[in-house]
């Protein structure tokens, strides 16, 4: 897994060629956008990962392992409605910076990207912080300078992209074999 530039804009690009009503293209972003970050990962550092045994503490398994962003089931219906919301009032609002969808795709990660789990069981839990929501008005000026549609996808997905490698995960870890430890400064992949 991990996070695909080319993934998001195939993405794009497929929602901007078909085009439609507003909400509906609205929605469709949402989920691409959502589709593209559900594959962001962290690796479970610096740690150290230690197991807790007196009279001293043994490494953990969980030292430097790979984990997938993993959302509650709330968690994932309130962020998702929370994009499409954002998007749609970028619509209705016509703002040519495009700063609202910025900013909706900015909250998402900042309030659900707080659990990242392995498939083995190992897990860290804190909060993931996206410091400036990604810059779009790239993507509007490509479009107004007469670039096509595959184009505009392929800015948008840049921007976005971009900005999720920026977001940052801070928090505690914890082993499948009991180790624990501190997940810091871990940026999305």
């Amino acid at each position: 897994m991990s996070l695909s530039s080319s993934d998001l804009e195939s993405d794009i690009k497929l929602i901007f060629e078909a085009g439609g009503e507003a909400d509906d293209v609205a929605v469709k972003l949402a989920s691409a956008i959502i589709d593209y970050s559900s594959k962001a990962e962290i690796l479970m550092l610096p740690g150290p990962m230690l197991i807790p045994v007196v009279p001293t503490p043994l490494p953990s398994t969980g030292q430097g392992a790979m984990l997938g962003v993993k959302m509650p089931p709330f968690v994932k219906i309130s962020a998702r409605s929370a994009l499409e919301l954002g998007i749609k009032g970028q619509f209705s609002a016509g703002d040519p910076t495009l700063s609202l969808m910025a900013i909706a795709i900015q909250l998402y990660v900042n309030t659900s990207f707080t659990m990242f789990q392995s498939s083995i069981g190992h897990m860290a839990t804190g909060a993931t912080l996206m410091a400036a929501p990604p810059i779009l008005q790239p993507v509007v000026a490509a479009g107004l300078a007469g670039k096509d549609s595959g184009f505009c996808a392929e800015v948008m997905a840049s921007l976005i992209h971009a900005a999720f490698q920026l977001s940052i995960f801070n928090g505690a870890g914890i082993a499948i074999d009991g180790g624990l430890g501190a997940v810091v400064a871990q940026k999305l992949m």
